[in-house]
């Protein structure tokens, strides 16, 4: 090993080491026998010293080095970045302590930074302005969150001011991840609604009759018969939750475990059956692939384009409709994309794209069969609201077409601007879906549209709904925005995307082989919407509706709902819209509104499940200003309560994410002020139809039955997940 040093005046020669104890090292440069203890050896030579045996050096010992290099001013160099790329793999936690102290501002007590070795002069570096960071710093661009607002009417007010966007309150309200700001988006809780009144929950009763703090088995296990060790089939949820962690230092997102079952064999009551209903991770009562942290923060592709910013809490997650979209789509309030999977995906890393500097994401959606992500976006340098446009491409097979969600790349193609600054809600949907989304129902063959038998076959394709995935390729698509503070609806029509990819893939020979030529540029498949501009889908609609919190686009497998849409308002009024042309070639009509009923007040989730929610056409919502979650339905133009869910235990519902295996009916809820996620049966388990568990609650006859919950380090406000692989 050989350090460099210098001997006089000179240049610095290679130094040998030939000792190192607890004194010092022992150098022979160009002959001569040096001895220097460790106080002579400056930190840009321990830094040298150390840098041959590093990589493969325990993880303190990395974080150690690491910290030396900020003291050198080698923070800058690409072995920095890969030695800090390999502690987030194994220390995310010290990793992300580390970032943070990169993205520090020096202290006025810090060191100079030493000359040059050529003496010549080292110029300050210009103060970087608000327009110039990708993600300004809030601390010193935003001011804290004002005070709460006395009622939910005037809940955005902040935002404007004398009718133009008040700079500070919108980017600390699109970018902060504080967790008052992030309560702050998610609208008033119950304490809003009466003047500041927490509830007494040891006074209210739980839904299932049992305690506070009892379920019916600890361990949330459902065990009918005695358990074995071979079970054929298994299955259940799994993916990812957002939480506002109390510690810094922790992460932010976890893989978690919703529910999981396995079994004898599939069979009713003659054979054995396992119902794991509490959520889990990792140790804490989860399947082997959960786990904290979500493997997405250990993408080297995420940690080297998020080292600017220390914040590990994602914005906003999708998933495709389809029973089996596997990786979600996450983004990061730097702009930053990265796709993670639901659990047993094969140790797939997941991709990752970047949005330009100032832009941050508020909503997310994927197209039914994962074919098109969205995201709406806050412009924090033109102070304006987008809709980004993202191709998601299977592996194996050509971009944006079907797929179980598993992708092999992600790539921005422009962006569509909203007649709005302050989206806040989103979904998206196309005329032609599969349920169950894409498995071994077709074959690479099937995707070779350099063949004209196969591109007649995808073009003449009916849309509709279908369980498994056909040779049928959407031909309209709608997204639905909406934003809050503003008051407004915005449909943005999708069909110009789709027509161009149907136009490329299925028309002929000359324009398949335009797409043969794939690749990140602009130029290059699939085209950029600079070089497309024929393929940027379009704002259609703008529609007047009070405050409204979330919406939900149909889905052509469901019937009735296939051409309608969803919206909720603050005040808990729930809107059914027909959306004509917009989703069928079949209709001419605008967008028009058939109905509303009335719900529970600030609404901040409305989830329809994966494949669709028992029975068709039906949704719940978590009423966060009443505590409660509603179970509703659309028939005709009427909006029909099913049933609600009211318990002691949930403090502050905000998201949800229904789901089942194998018969358990199983809704899993974030509460936010609870700190935990918390799983209620919706109706007795069905063991192919044979219900051996009984009734719900504690005399049987409950409307729900909650089956266990996980604390979280932190508040929890946001969940998404799939069926396993």
């Amino acid at each position: 090993m050989t350090l460099a040093v210098r001997l006089g005046p000179s240049e610095p020669v290679p130094a040998r080491i030939t000792r190192a104890d607890a004194a010092g090292v022992a150098l022979n440069a160009q002959g001569l026998a040096v001895d220097l203890p460790w106080a002579k050896l400056e930190q840009q030579d321990l830094y040298e010293l150390y840098r041959p045996m590093i990589a493969q050096s325990p993880a303190p010992v990395r974080a150690a080095y690491l910290r030396l290099g900020l003291r050198s001013g080698r923070q800058k160099e690409k072995g920095f970045e890969n030695i800090l790329v390999g502690l987030w793999q194994d220390d995310a936690a010290t990793a992300k302590e580390i970032e943070a102290e990169l993205s520090a501002p020096a202290t006025p007590a810090a060191a100079p930074a030493a000359a040059p070795r050529n003496g010549a002069s080292k110029p300050d570096a210009p103060a970087a302005s608000a327009e110039d960071l990708p993600l300004p710093a809030l601390g010193e661009l935003g001011e804290p969150a004002p005070d709460v607002p006395s009622t939910a009417a005037d809940w955005d007010q902040g935002l404007f001011v004398n009718g133009k966007v008040n700079r500070s309150a919108y980017l600390r309200a699109c970018a902060s991840m504080e967790a008052g700001d992030v309560s702050r988006r998610l609208g008033p809780d119950w304490a809003v609604y009466r003047n500041g009144q927490k509830p007494d929950v040891a006074k209210e009763p739980t839904v299932d009759g049992f305690g506070l703090d009892e379920v019916r088995h600890t361990d949330g296990e459902y065990i009918w018969k005695q358990k074995g060790d071979k079970p054929v089939d298994w299955t259940g949820g799994g993916g990812q939750v957002f939480y506002v962690p109390d510690d810094p230092k922790a992460s932010g997102v976890d893989k978690l475990m919703f529910y999981w079952s396995y079994h004898e064999n599939h069979g009713g009551q003659h054979l054995w059956h396992v119902y794991r209903l509490r959520p889990g991770i990792g140790k804490d009562g989860g399947e082997w692939w959960s786990g904290s942290p979500d493997p997405c923060l250990k993408n080297r592709e995420f940690v080297a384009a998020s080292k600017s910013d220390p914040i590990r809490v994602p914005s906003v997650i999708a998933r495709g409709r389809c029973a089996w979209s596997n990786f979600a789509v996450i983004a990061f309030r730097n702009g930053v994309v990265v796709t993670s999977g639901t659990g047993n995906n094969g140790g797939d890393p997941g991709v990752v794209a970047c949005l330009p500097p100032g832009k941050v994401p508020t909503a997310a959606a994927v197209t039914p069969n994962n074919e098109i992500a969205l995201l709406t976006v806050w412009d924090v340098r033109e102070l304006k609201g987008q809709l980004a446009v993202l191709a998601l491409c299977p592996q194996g097979r050509p971009w944006m077409t079907p797929t179980a969600g598993f992708y092999s790349g992600i790539k921005l193609l422009g962006f569509v601007d909203l007649p709005i600054a302050a989206p806040t809600a989103l979904s998206a949907t196309t005329d032609t879906a599969a349920s169950d989304g894409f498995g071994s129902d077709l074959k690479p063959e099937d995707f070779d549209f350099g063949k004209a038998e196969v591109r007649a076959k995808w073009a003449s394709g009916p849309a509709g709904g279908t369980r498994n995935v056909v040779t049928s390729y959407p031909r309209r698509g709608y997204a639905l925005v909406a934003s809050r503070a503003e008051g407004k609806l915005v449909f943005v029509d999708l069909a110009p995307l789709l027509t161009h990819v149907r136009n490329l893939y299925f028309s002929s020979q000359e324009n398949y082989a335009r797409t043969l030529s794939a690749g990140p540029a602009a130029n290059q498949w699939p085209f950029a919407f600079d070089q497309a501009p024929e393929a940027r889908p379009k704002v259609v609609q703008t529609i007047p509706i009070p405050q409204p919190t979330a919406v939900a686009t149909g889905l052509p497998f469901e019937r009735g709902f296939g051409t309608q849409a969803v919206v909720t308002t603050m005040d808990g009024r729930v809107g059914l819209l027909d959306v004509g042309a917009l989703a069928s070639e079949k209709s001419t009509d605008g967008v028009r509104i058939l109905g509303t009923g009335q719900i529970g007040r600030n609404p901040t989730c409305l989830a329809y499940g994966t494949r669709v929610l028992r029975p068709v056409n039906s949704f719940v919502a978590t009423c966060r200003g009443d505590r409660e979650v509603v179970w509703f339905k659309t028939a005709g133009r009427q909006i029909e309560v099913i049933k609600r869910l009211r318990d002691a235990r949930l403090l502050d519902p905000v998201w949800i994410e229904p789901g089942d295996t194998r018969g358990a009916i199983c809704w899993t809820v974030a509460d936010f002020a609870g700190k935990r996620v918390i799983n209620y049966l919706t109706q007795p388990i069905d063991v192919w139809g044979d219900k051996v568990f009984g009734g719900l609650g504690k005399d049987g006859q409950a409307p729900f039955e909650c089956s266990g919950w996980l604390s979280l380090p932190g508040r929890p406000f946001m969940l998404s997940a799939a069926e396993v692989p």
